[in-house]
């Protein structure tokens, strides 16, 4: 059987959070930068050129929501979206287009394309490890 699509990579992880700051200031601890941030949303990058790798939203609970997954084209939407009945939609600041689906195991799986690719970042400097009382 053949696929309907071959994504190309995986384009980001989704998380529900209950504290939106709290998730914003640990990820900062390990390198990740606001893209954007609204009440209900935060979208973060590592230093590479592309979209966004880490989403987050406001929840009553936190956990993993799902990845997503980047396809060629938007024409590899259309035809999901025409074999699962599913439908595309514009991601709105993101740029470009997704299309939700559901595994076998009922985890949301979002393919998307035609994000905005935004531009590297300088790499940071490494931090100094403190090791057994010496710096």
């Amino acid at each position: 059987m053949s696929p309907v699509v071959k994504v190309v990579d995986l384009a980001w992880l989704e998380f529900d959070k209950q504290n939106i700051a709290q998730a914003e200031l640990f990820a900062h601890d390990f390198g990740f930068t606001t893209v954007s941030r609204t009440a209900d949303q935060l979208s973060l990058r590592g230093t590479w050129s592309g979209a966004p790798c880490v989403l987050f939203r406001r929840s009553h609970r936190s956990g993993f929501t799902g990845p997503a997954f980047r396809a060629a084209g938007k024409d590899d939407l259309l035809r999901l979206s025409r074999e699962t009945g599913r439908r595309v939609y514009p991601l709105g600041d993101l740029g470009g287009w997704a299309i939700d689906l559901t595994d076998p195991s009922g985890m949301q799986v979002r393919v998307v394309a035609g994000m905005t690719e935004l531009p590297a970042l300088s790499d940071q400097n490494p931090l100094t490890l403190n090791v057994s009382g010496k710096v």
